[in-house]
């Protein structure tokens, strides 16, 4: 597939926008003494857990299986907001975030 400079530009954009916002995440995780808990979780940030994964990643952090459903779930919270807010960085105003997300999601599903 021939890309454009366009093209390659987008997609330079898409991930340094995710990049930069798991980078920001460790580093409030860090902050919050919770490094090892991030470096678990962070697999689940972008795709589905299959089946018995939370199992084990609750073994691995000592906690119980709904208290890492729960933690990913403000994992990807925190990680959703953390990318919108880069986004918005990147827009003129807070009217276009929605439509860039979305763009966003469209590039990294590519």
């Amino acid at each position: 597939m021939f890309q454009t400079p366009e093209s390659i530009f987008e997609g330079a954009w898409a991930e340094t926008v995710v990049r930069t916002s798991v980078k920001r995440l460790r580093a409030e995780y860090q902050a919050e003494g919770k490094a090892n808990q991030f470096v678990e979780l962070k697999r689940y940030l972008s795709r589905p857990a299959d089946s018995g994964a939370y199992s084990a990643s609750a073994r691995a952090l000592g906690l119980s299986v709904e208290a890492v459903a729960m933690a990913v779930l403000r994992l990807r919270r925190r990680y959703r907001a953390m990318v919108r807010a880069e986004v918005g960085s990147t827009v003129a105003t807070p009217a276009e975030i929605d439509e860039e997300m979305r763009y966003l999601v469209e590039l990294l599903a590519q």
